[in-house]
């Protein structure tokens, strides 16, 4: 039973269902403050929705210059479990990534320095001296997206997708087990 005058929480911090009342929270909502939440989900919601999208954009420009080159590549991490699970994005996810064997991530790499894609950076140490992180990232220009921990480093700091290298995979089937 609720308590007079308080409204049911409906959003948790990350914006997930919570289904406690404010009063089970300690929280007593004010309609104004209500009304000011629900718009600030929308908003990162919506927002997410663009940065998906936008990634979605870089994946497709990967996809082309993996088929160009005869490269094939996995999704990967979340993205692998997005595309599986929910045909798509994990709702809540902002990234994606991808991962190549080694002898096809270099024939990827030497393919995108010949074919560069405008409006594309790909970046590892080489190509940006300030990125100084061992994960490949092809990064969408003219966006912005920092991650806190590179918040402080002169680099490109665009949206991306990270590019994985599976190293030291055995082939034989035989020796895997």
């Amino acid at each position: 039973m609720k308590a007079a005058g308080v409204s049911t929480c409906r959003f948790s911090v990350f914006g997930r269902i919570c289904g406690r009342s404010a009063h089970q929270t300690g929280v007593r909502a004010h309609p104004a403050g209500q009304r000011k939440a629900r718009e600030q989900i929308r908003v990162e919601v919506e927002t997410l929705k663009k940065v998906q999208q936008t990634v979605d954009e870089i994946l497709l420009v990967i996809d082309r210059q993996a088929k160009a080159c005869g490269v094939p590549y996995y999704l990967f991490y979340g993205s692998a479990l997005g595309a599986i699970r929910h045909h798509g994005f994990i709702p809540w996810d902002d990234d994606a990534d991808i991962v190549l064997f080694r002898k096809d991530f270099e024939k990827l790499r030497a393919y995108w320095a010949a074919h560069p894609v405008e409006g594309y950076f790909y970046q590892d140490t080489t190509t940006d001296p300030g990125y100084h992180v061992k994960i490949t990232k092809i990064r969408k220009n003219g966006t912005a997206f920092v991650e806190p921990q590179l918040k402080d480093c002169d680099m490109h700091h665009g949206m991306f997708v990270d590019i994985f290298v599976l190293d030291d995979y055995v082939e034989n089937a035989f020796l895997r087990r």
